[in-house]
């Protein structure tokens, strides 16, 4: 999760710090320093408020399955959509 300050500097209330991408992700353009602001399966955008709860969204997500996470660069926000991996 970013802290208060890193919070401050994005203008970001929430979301979770990219602190690596691999895989898929980094296929995507995901990048270190990114904040996912959203998760967006199957139609339905769930703003993403910490790690843990970003983690339950996941869990359990069919492999081969399209996602989009609404990511914060900088100031601009950006949807980055990746295939689900193992």
């Amino acid at each position: 999760d970013p802290t208060p300050e890193q919070r401050r500097q994005m203008e970001v209330s929430g979301g979770v710090l990219v602190e690596q991408a691999r895989g898929s992700a980094a296929r995507a353009e995901l990048r270190q320093g990114d904040v996912i602001l959203a998760l967006v399966t199957s139609g339905r955008q769930t703003p993403v408020k910490s790690v843990e709860q970003f983690n339950q969204l996941t869990t359990g997500l069919t492999k081969g399955k399209v996602v989009t996470l609404l990511v914060s660069r900088g100031s601009l926000p950006n949807f980055v959509s990746l295939r689900v991996e193992e």
